[in-house]
């Protein structure tokens, strides 16, 4: 088959981890502005502080990207913060039960009444009115990864058929234990540069003996068509044409080989623009 001599189709699917690593415990509260949520600069752009290894750092201890949003927690906690994160919760439950997924132990009436409920302190919340008053006794340390590529997260088909008797898509995903490692050893090393610098201590998080370690899904579907030089080694070549066709291309999140840390969204606007560039040189020659 086209595109599959190395039997990668649908495998090494990808996504960006996400969940609490540890909590950082302040010599001194700091002060709103060093929180994670949304601040404006002069020029009127949004900004948002994170945390993470320098390159070099990553390189020598071979250690994916990540990045770690920070989220003050104060003595006491407004609680319109605890409301308006109700209502986001609320609002995420209804997209993924929109497309058909699984939103976990929540009803349909539950969510749309608490979005509604919440609906003034969400909008509060996204104009930055709310959460910026106290200092913070502790921060959360919430990490994003990179998850290495492995060929049993894969999209496969199922015995199960859709209306049109079509077979149904399955989906195996699993963040494994190098990953979990990873999000420790990065967790340490943030630890010793706080410690270092007389800034603070970090408390690692106690969940990691737990099942996948309290981590779920950024909604950033990566992989399954990954870009290789040799068509053993993936199913589209450098210019995202399907290895052994003559004219069929992909361009998207599936054909990147790892998953970075970034949402991935700037990259496959850039993929459709690079491909878009390389057919047109094609036409013209």
């Amino acid at each position: 088959r086209y595109g599959d001599a190395g039997g990668f189709v649908g495998q090494c699917y990808m996504d960006h981890p996400t969940a609490g690593a540890g909590f950082l415990w302040p010599t001194q509260p700091l002060p709103p502005q060093l929180y994670w949520t949304h601040t404006t600069d002069t020029d009127g752009t949004q900004v948002r502080l994170l945390w993470a290894l320098r390159e070099e750092v990553l390189a020598r201890e071979g250690l994916p990207n990540m990045q770690f949003y920070l989220i003050p927690m104060s003595a006491e906690q407004d609680p319109r913060v605890m409301a308006a994160a109700e209502g986001w919760y609320a609002l995420r439950s209804i997209a993924k039960m929109a497309v058909g997924r699984d939103p976990g132990p929540v009803t349909f009436s539950a969510a749309y009444c608490a979005a509604i409920n919440n609906a003034d302190v969400m909008a509060a919340d996204m104009l930055g009115l709310i959460g910026e008053g106290a200092v913070a006794q502790r921060v959360l340390l919430k990490f994003e990864t990179e998850q290495r590529p492995e060929r049993s997260n894969a999209v496969t088909l199922t015995d199960a058929r859709d209306a049109l008797g079509q077979r149904r898509a399955g989906l195996h995903w699993a963040p494994s234990a190098a990953d979990r490692d990873a999000v420790l050893e990065t967790t340490r090393l943030m630890g010793r540069a706080v410690g270092a610098a007389e800034f603070g201590r970090i408390e690692l998080e106690d969940h990691f003996d737990e099942p996948y370690w309290g981590t779920v899904t950024s909604w950033h579907q990566i992989g399954t068509t990954r870009m290789s030089a040799r068509p053993e080694d993936g199913v589209v070549d450098p210019d995202c044409r399907l290895h052994g066709s003559r004219n069929l291309y992909l361009a998207g999140g599936s054909v990147m080989p790892t998953g970075g840390r970034a949402n991935p969204t700037l990259t496959i606007g850039a993929l459709a623009i690079r491909l878009a560039d390389h057919l047109k040189e094609r036409l013209a020659a």
